[in-house]
């Protein structure tokens, strides 16, 4: 199910009922604490363009991108403990993802 919250400014418009879910594979959040970054990186079903976008839980941008050729790499600063959610959308296809910081 999709999360509820701010986020769902993304998903709750009028195309969202239209929208068929998209299945994101190997989908891979790695800390990168000498250097204070977070990469993420996943594969989709198919080869097009995707909009790739992370919120923060009270709907701020916090980046937001395209996925090329099936897959997705991306390194960045994620600052503060908190929800996060990352929103892919391919086509007609639409997947958002819950992610938790939290680090002590």
């Amino acid at each position: 199910t999709e999360p509820s919250g701010p986020l769902n400014d993304m998903a709750s418009t009028p195309e969202k009922a239209q929208l068929d879910k998209l299945d994101v594979t190997d989908l891979n959040i790695v800390p990168q604490f000498s250097a204070g970054t977070t990469v993420i990186m996943f594969n989709l079903p198919a080869k097009t363009v995707a909009e790739v976008m992370l919120k923060d839980s009270k709907g701020n941008v916090i980046w937001s991108d395209k996925a090329l050729k099936g897959s997705f790499t991306k390194t960045f600063p994620l600052g503060l403990n908190g929800i996060y959610y990352l929103r892919i959308k391919q086509g007609d296809k639409l997947s958002v993802k819950k992610i938790y910081k939290d680090q002590m």
